[in-house]
Parts: structure tokens; C-alpha cells; sequence
């Protein structure tokens, strides 16, 4: 079965063996579109993306690393990569001295990875669905994930939309072996400093700003062109001044994006201030509610799970600004929010009691959280008191994923609040407070910005505000200390006050796009309703059309996951009679063949 997928792979274009050795083979394609992958040597596996090291507090693009240095990788199940290298990368090592193949996924989860299990053992690493399509039948459709997408599409697990496939998660290093594979952490939260639970805030701010330039740095240092979007909010504002500071100045080329003719999420004089403090160019990209036409979904590419971000393939604006003959990074300040810690300010007034702090520093971070959330201190003293003193953490967070997901199959709802509250990084959080706990259900959803998109498809998306370097500085910053003050994410504001215009660094809300969607929802409706009246998800008992009829032509929008799912589950059976027909279609050949040869 196996060789048979192998031939039936190499029968494409464009594919190249890269080692072969003890029962395992690894094949790799290479697009213009994409970073020159990493050969490890001794044929010992490849690393795909971007892979940084540090020395003496800088940041530099690693090269091929030494024998040596692999074999720790492998006696450390890729802690030991995890904790001396960072980036968007993926693993594939072999560690022969264990007799076990390594899947390591950077923390960030910047290239999305598969694994098959399949009969007789045989199991398939893959990272495009479209390529193991062609190597084997797909597995059936699992029913249970689809319910859960449907419930929470930004949900984290390992399942996949496919029985027998998971994905390997953000952080995570999957060791298979001849007789099964074993999930490691190779990176977790690092420990909380505590230095800093009463460090001046302005010292604080200052190693801040120094991580992030760094870390941005080294994006720039892969010499490729790139183009950022530039909202004109803080976290983009962010980004954009550590990006000009860097060699790829000169490549760099700004893009906003706004709602025309609506009044509307219209950011474009922010964004113009930034971007002219810089001096770097502004495109402005207008979009009307008929330029996202969900029809183009149809040709979505393969994957292994539905992802919400695939609603992206709708639009053909942004793609226009992306040279195809170059691998083009597509920065922003997505991740921002997660990684300063925008949330609910009032879960870190228990994370300062369970910390000890004093009377009085328990009252300042009240104040402040009171501030940010524009309430009175009483709720902010007890939420101290109720999670810090008197009710576990995870009640809380769980109180607010149930708030989240909302009122659905009750049964369906535990699952998926219980699937997000196992979450290796989350139980970390937990044990320093409720506040923390969040900060760990943010940093898990950041590989949400890696999921199939218009994007990923073209271009390499590097939001640069989640490298490694930052987030486990901030995580070693306690939650009340970004609402000094009384501002969200407060330590990013005044870690770059002198670098931005005042009004990226006083901007607390986003463009507000509510009228805008609502108009593209009604000028697709017709195409969703048909797609969804008797579709896949009906069949399945997943959906029930008379929603359809309970609210108004205007709204289906709220129907954006079904049909992300619908979709997928089209294109899955599709795949799968092309899977066959392929088939039959090269069996008939060789029989031809076979006939059409002389007798010996």
C-alpha cells in the first residue's frame, strides 16, 4: 500500500525524494511562492519555513545545522529545537537511533501538518490534503469534529474533519513510531518572572519594544518582498514601525483595506499617518459588498478540516498585489490582540490576588481593570475575591467559553468547552489564575492565522507580533500589568508612544465592517440558501433548513460556518470520485497496454 501511494505521488509534477531510509520516505515539492527549505544532514529529515537562532539577544536566519545539533533535537523529542531556534517552520526529522520519525511544529503553528493512519501500518505525513488525494482514498468524513466546527469554528483540537487524520498541533512534536505515535509538548509557557509582577512599568515597556524590533528584524532579514496591512491601529500601527526599521524598508509597500460607500470601517487617515510618518507607500484598497462572491468557494483548495478563514478565497483584491514569482510575506498586527493580552480586564485583578500582592496593589490593579472595562471597582474587587480566593480558575474560564459559544445542542456545547479546557497550555495558565488562563486560550488561537486562506495559498503570512521571542516575553509579564494605567494592552502603547502618531496609540476600538457583511450576506444569500436547503450538512442531521426561514434574507450571514462547511464536505466527496475515476482510468491504460502488446 505504501510504495503504490508513492508511485501514485511521483506520478506528479515537480516531486523529489529527499531520504529514504528504514521503512520511510520523504518527498518534498518546491514553489516560487515559498522559503528554500532546510536539508538536514545525513539525510536525518528537512525543515520547512522559517527558522530563526539567537545569539547575544539578536536574531539571525539559521542555516543547515550540525549532526550534533540534530541529535539533540531528537534526545529532547525537539525541545531542544524548540527552546535554541524559533519561527514559522515544520520538522520532519528522522531519529534513527530510536527508530521513530519526529513531526515538530513550531509554537506559532506557521506551517500547518497532517498524519494519516492508514491500514497495515502504514501512516502518511503530509501538509497539502490535495497531494495525499492523489496517494490514497480519503477516509470518511468525521461527523463529530464537523458538529463541533459548527458550534465553535475557531475551536483548537487535534481531530480533523477526517476519521484517522489529526493534525499536529502548535508546539507540539509527534513521534511516530512502528507501532503507534506518541504526542510531546517540546514547548510550553515559560515560567512566570517575578521581577516583574513589580518592575517599573517604563523598564518593562522599553525590553518590550527591544524584543519586538528584534524579533522583526529577522523576518526581514529573508530578503523577500513585503507587503503589510495597515489598519492604522495600534498592533498594525506596531508592526509597521519595527518593519520600517529594517532592511526591507525598501520592500516594503502598505496596504489598506476599507468599506466604500458605507461610512463604515473606513480607517484610511490613521493608516495614512502611519504610514507617512515612514515614508513608505499606501495602497488603498476599496472594497463594495459585490466584490466577495461566495460562488468563488466552490474551487476552495483541499483540506483536511473546514477553517473560517477560507471565506478569504471570496476575494481576488488583495492577491492582486502579491507577485507570483516571488515568495511574498503578507505581515499585519493580527496577533496582537492575543499576545498584549486584549481581553477581560477584570479576570487579572485574581490573578494579583492569587500572586500575593499587597492590599494596595490589589486595589491599583481593581482601578485599573475598572478603567479598561469602563465599570465601577466593585465588580473588579470581586472578581479578586470569587477567583482568587474562593472559586477555582477554570470555572471561570469555562463560564466564559460557554458565553462564547452561546446556546446550542447543550450536549454538543460541553464537548466542545471541555476539548478547548484540555488544551496542554491552557491548564499551564490555569495554575497561575483565570486571567493567565485566557492569555493561554489566546496564544493556542493563534494558529487560527495560519489556516487555509487567499494567503497561505499565495503569499507566506508572517504576522509578525506573534514570533516566539515575544510571546514568552509577554507571557513572563503578569496580566494586571497591561492594564496600567487604566488602558488595554497598555505596556505595547507606551513601549512604542515616541514611535507612533498619538492616534495609533490612543485607538481602543476596530472598524466596525457589522453593515458591510450584512450586504454581502445578502447578495450571496440566494447562493447559500440553495447550497444549504438540501445539502451534505442535511443529510447528516447537522443542520435543519427551516433555519433558513426563521430569519430575514439579510442575515445569513450568521450561516457562514455552515456554508464554510458545507463546502468542504462537497469538495471531500468530489475528491474522492476523482480519487476513483483516476483509478479505473489507469487500470483501463494498462489493460489497453497489456492487450495491445505482442504475445512472448
Amino acid at each position: 500500500m505504501a510504495e503504490a501511494s508513492a508511485r501514485r505521488l511521483l506520478a506528479g509534477a515537480g516531486w523529489k525524494e529527499v531520504c529514504s531510509t528504514r521503512g520511510f520516505r520523504l518527498f518534498i515539492t518546491e514553489g516560487a511562492r515559498d522559503l528554500d527549505p532546510i536539508v538536514l544532514p545525513n539525510g536525518a529529515g528537512l525543515i520547512l519555513g522559517a527558522l530563526f537562532e539567537t545569539e547575544a539577544g539578536l536574531h539571525r536566519r539559521k542555516g543547515a545545522p550540525e549532526p550534533q545539533e540534530v541529535s539533540r533535537w531528537c534526545e529532547s523529542n525537539a525541545s531542544a529545537l524548540a527552546s535554541a531556534c524559533w519561527g514559522n517552520y515544520l520538522a520532519i526529522v528522522v531519529d534513527a537511533a530510536r527508530d521513530r520519525i519526529l513531526v515538530a511544529r513550531d509554537p506559532t503553528g506557521g506551517r500547518p501538518c497532517y498524519v494519516a493512519n492508514l491500514e497495515h501500518h502504514v501512516r502518511i505525513i503530509f501538509t497539502d490534503l490535495s497531494d495525499f488525494a492523489t496517494m490514497c482514498p480519503l477516509p470518511d468524513i468525521d461527523e463529530t469534529f464537523i458538529g463541533w466546527f459548527l458550534t465553535q469554528p475557531r475551536l483548537v483540537s487535534d481531530r480533523t474533519g477526517l476519521h484517522g487524520v489529526r493534525e499536529v498541533l502548535a508546539g507540539e512534536c509527534l513521534a511516530i513510531e512502528v507501532d503507534g505515535a506518541q504526542a510531546h509538548l517540546m514547548w510550553r509557557p515559560p515560567q512566570r518572572a517575578r521581577d516583574l509582577m513589580i518592575a517599573p512599568v517604563a523598564d518593562i515597556a522599553r525590553e518590550l519594544r527591544a524584543c519586538v524590533r528584534s524579533a522583526v528584524a529577522a523576518y526581514a532579514s529573508l530578503e523577500r518582498p513585503v507587503l503589510h496591512r495597515l489598519s492604522g491601529g495600534l498592533d498594525s500601527s506596531i508592526a509597521l514601525s519595527a518593519l520600517a526599521a529594517t532592511e526591507a524598508h525598501g520592500r516594503l509597500r502598505c496596504v489598506n483595506e476599507f468599506t466604500a460607500d458605507l461610512g463604515e470601517g473606513d480607517e484610511r487617515s490613521a493608516a495614512r499617518a502611519t504610514a507617512s510618518r515612514y515614508g513608505v507607500d499606501l495602497i488603498e484598497m476599496p472594497y463594495r459588498p459585490s466584490d466577495l462572491d461566495y460562488q468563488r468557494l466552490m474551487d476552495v483548495p483541499l483540506s483536511a478540516k473546514p477553517a473560517i478563514t477560507q471565506l478569504s478565497f471570496a476575494d481576488r483584491q488583495l492577491i492582486s498585489h502579491i507577485d507570483p514569482a516571488w515568495a511574498t510575506l503578507v505581515t499585519s498586527g493580527q496577533g496582537g490582540d492575543q499576545v498584549f493580552f486584549r481581553s477581560n480586564a477584570l479576570c487579572t485583578v485574581a490573578d494579583a490576588v492569587r500572586d500575593g500582592l499587597s492590599v494596595r496593589a490589589v486595589l491599583v490593579s481593581a482601578l485599573n481593570a475598572a478603567r479598561v472595562s469602563r465599570r465601577s471597582i466593585w465588580p473588579a474587587l470581586r472578581m479578586g475575591v470569587e477567583f482568587g480566593l474562593l472559586r477555582r480558575p477554570d470555572t471561570y474560564v469555562r463560564e466564559i467559553l460557554h458565553g462564547i459559544v452561546g446556546r446550542q445542542d447543550a450536549a454538543r456545547v460541553d464537548e466542545v468547552v471541555a476539548e478547548a479546557m484540555a488544551d496542554p497550555w491552557v491548564r499551564e495558565g490555569l495554575k497561575l489564575g483565570p486571567g493567565a488562563g485566557m492569555r493561554a486560550l489566546h496564544l493556542a488561537d493563534l494558529q487560527y492565522y495560519h489556516a487555509p486562506s487567499v494567503i497561505t495559498h499565495h503569499a507566506i503570512p508572517a504576522p509578525v507580533l506573534t514570533a516566539q521571542p515575544i510571546i514568552e516575553f509577554c507571557w513572563r509579564v503578569p496580566t494586571y500589568r497591561t492594564t496600567e494605567g487604566g488602558r488595554d494592552r497598555a505596556i505595547a502603547r507606551m513601549a512604542f508612544a515616541d514611535d507612533l502618531p498619538p492616534s495609533a496609540v490612543a485607538r481602543q476600538r476596530k472598524g466596525d465592517t457589522t453593515r458591510f457583511f450584512a450586504q454581502v450576506a445578502q447578495l450571496n444569500g440566494e447562493f447559500i440558501r440553495d447550497l444549504l436547503i438540501d445539502g451534505e450538512l442535511t443529510k447528516m442531521g447537522l443542520f435543519d433548513p427551516k433555519r433558513l426561514n426563521e430569519k430575514p434574507a439579510s442575515a445569513v450571514l450568521d450561516f457562514s460556518q455552515e456554508l464554510v462547511a458545507e463546502i468542504w464536505l462537497r469538495r471531500i466527496k468530489a475528491a474522492r470520485r476523482a480519487f476513483v475515476e483516476a483509478r479505473a482510468s489507469a487500470r483501463s491504460d494498462r489493460d489497453r497496454a497489456d492487450r495491445a502488446s505482442p504475445d512472448p
